[in-house]
């Protein structure tokens, strides 16, 4: 059965006869065809069964050989026939044409989705203590640390801000001067929260740092008519998903915001250089890093410029990547800021939750 199966594979991949495809460059681990349901059950249907769409969606996974067994990334398979992908709207990152290329203060509705988290701290003041992300109506994408104490029990989360772009105010307004046309934000949203998800192998206990991801799910969805309320892209495609980023320019906007501190009332954003993982796992798993900074990098991002990055973004808060999206250019995102060694800059770059890795439990977990 093992050799009819991949007989059959090899067949639909078109490698017969010394002809070949590439492996697909996965980001989970490829596993055999027999381990992945998706691939077997297409593999197993008869040719005269089997669809054009699933022989090419099985070539786009073939991840290659493996002790005579043809192997397939089987996690990215999930993402491209999950139930809920619909449930990711197609109409998502728009780039702002009037953006500054290296600009330090955001436009008005750059970053429409730009969220806000508001937690009632130990003195029993609420402040906007972490960002995410709108990825849909009723979900906001963020940092399981955001929501969770290092000890495992839940912060004191109120609500969710959207469409805010300055905190000193009740009015956002750019321009008005210099024959600069004035430009003013719509009024914010603010959400309670139904439900909270934290990944459930997160783990934060001081020596390790992995799956730093959670979702909130609103108690009402955002009105998407104001130009201040939009959603992100996520990586849905293969195109997306197998993209190299190392030495890629990323964008990360924020207040500039952590735990403890408010650096920005504006919202702020700073292009930062992307580095190979290998490179990340040289720095952090160094004798010199503190503890709680070792970690395993293989579910995370590398990304940051020596002195410049940390301060100017929140945590929870977006890591994005120009890139096509249902045929247009559009801001996808790519990480979740997470954690750095220093919270406004230092010696070696931050780390972002890899959301390509986290796909499929980002799309098990959504809702209608």
């Amino acid at each position: 059965m093992i050799f009819f199966v991949g007989l059959v594979l090899l067949q639909v991949c078109g490698i017969i006869e010394g002809a070949s495809i590439p492996a697909v460059r996965c980001p989970h681990p490829c596993v055999s065809v027999e381990q992945c349901p998706e691939a077997n059950e297409v593999v197993m249907k008869s040719e005269s069964r089997r669809t054009a769409a699933e022989t090419n969606m099985l070539r786009r996974v073939f991840c290659g050989f493996q002790d005579d067994q043809v192997k397939v990334c089987c996690e990215m398979l999930k993402t491209f026939k999950h139930r809920n992908l619909a449930l990711l709207p197609q109409h998502c990152g728009f780039i702002d044409k009037n953006r500054i290329e290296g600009g330090q203060g955001a436009n008005i509705n750059e970053f429409p989705w730009m969220a806000l988290i508001s937690i009632r701290m130990k003195d029993g003041n609420i402040a906007f203590a972490c960002g995410g992300t709108v990825i849909s109506d009723r979900y906001v994408l963020t940092a399981a640390h955001c929501v969770q104490t290092m000890k495992g029990a839940p912060r004191a989360v109120v609500g969710v801000r959207v469409g805010e772009h300055d905190l000193s105010g009740p009015y956002d307004c750019q321009g008005g001067v210099d024959n600069a046309p004035l430009v003013c934000a719509e009024a914010v949203q603010d959400f309670g929260y139904e439900e909270i998800k934290v990944h459930e192998n997160y783990t934060n206990d001081g020596k390790i740092w992995r799956h730093d991801i959670a979702l909130i799910r609103l108690k009402k969805k955002v009105n998407f008519e104001p130009k201040n309320a939009k959603p992100i892209c996520l990586p849905t495609s293969l195109e997306q998903q197998t993209r190299d980023l190392d030495f890629l320019t990323a964008t990360i906007p924020g207040w500039g915001q952590t735990e403890t501190m408010l650096e920005s009332n504006v919202l702020m954003k700073a292009d930062i250089l992307v580095h190979p993982r290998d490179d990340c796992a040289l720095f952090y798993e160094a004798k010199n890093v503190p503890t709680r900074f070792r970690t395993s990098t293989s579910t995370f991002i590398c990304a940051g410029v020596i002195g410049k990055d940390s301060c100017r973004r929140d945590s929870g808060g977006p890591l994005m990547v120009p890139g096509t999206h249902s045929g247009f250019n559009r801001y996808i995102q790519y990480g979740i800021v997470s954690f750095g060694p220093s919270e406004c800059g230092g010696d070696r770059p931050s780390l972002y939750t890899d959301v390509v890795m986290h796909m499929p439990w980002i799309l098990d977990h959504l809702r209608p």
